[in-house]
């Protein structure tokens, strides 16, 4: 009964008055930790759930679609014979993606590389990776930017690629300097679950101004 007929509590000091603010400080703290723990496993969780690029080329499951080849075209501005992304399997606009070329016989270049034993070339394997970086950038772009290939580091081939294959194929956002329009990403494809080619790749972001 004396508790409910106290008095209101006065503070007659300042550190009295601080002490009695360390309880909601710390619920204060608990909390934005909770947060701060909370957004780390969503980003934990989205990242696992990202596809295994080499796992998908070695199954053979390639079901999925986040742009078919009329959305693939709505981004890029290659049209046949030079448009090397067939399909876009996942994609996060602005950071990655993992898209398909379908390598036919009937390829405009392998008649003549290599006559008898017809190869897909390793520049135009890395064009198509760039092609696939350019889908990445252009999907999260300001109206009217395009991109161009800027340059290539550290490629290797592993293995040739051959009519019939699927060249399944995977880009990430290494750096962005939005300033300059300089991006930098790390490319790499697969054919049944062996890497063919890879390499980090550089784009230059422009504004069309025509």
């Amino acid at each position: 009964m004396g508790f409910l007929n106290a008095a209101p509590l006065t503070f007659t000091t300042k550190q009295q008055a601080q002490s009695c603010s360390i309880v909601p400080n710390r619920l204060n703290r608990r909390i934005s930790t909770a947060r701060i723990r909370a957004k780390i496993a969503s980003d934990i969780a989205s990242s696992t759930s990202w596809p295994d690029v080499q796992e998908l080329s070695r199954s053979g499951d390639l079901s999925k679609t986040a742009l078919d080849i009329n959305g693939v075209m709505e981004l890029l501005p290659h049209r046949y014979p030079f448009l090397l992304v067939d399909r876009v399997l996942a994609l996060e606009k602005g950071v990655r993606a993992i898209g398909v070329k379908n390598v036919s016989a009937n390829e405009p270049y392998f008649p003549g590389h290599f006559p008898g034993r017809p190869i897909m070339p390793g520049v135009l394997q890395v064009e198509a990776l760039a092609q696939l970086a350019g889908v990445i950038m252009l999907g999260d772009a300001e109206p009217d930017q395009e991109f161009f290939f800027g340059g290539v580091d550290g490629v290797r081939w592993r293995r040739p690629v051959l009519p019939g294959d699927t060249l399944v194929m995977e880009a990430v956002l290494k750096s962005y300097k939005k300033r300059f329009g300089i991006v930098k990403m790390d490319a790499r494809a697969f054919v049944n679950g062996q890497l063919t080619v890879e390499g980090a790749l550089t784009l230059a972001m422009v504004v069309d101004k025509n």
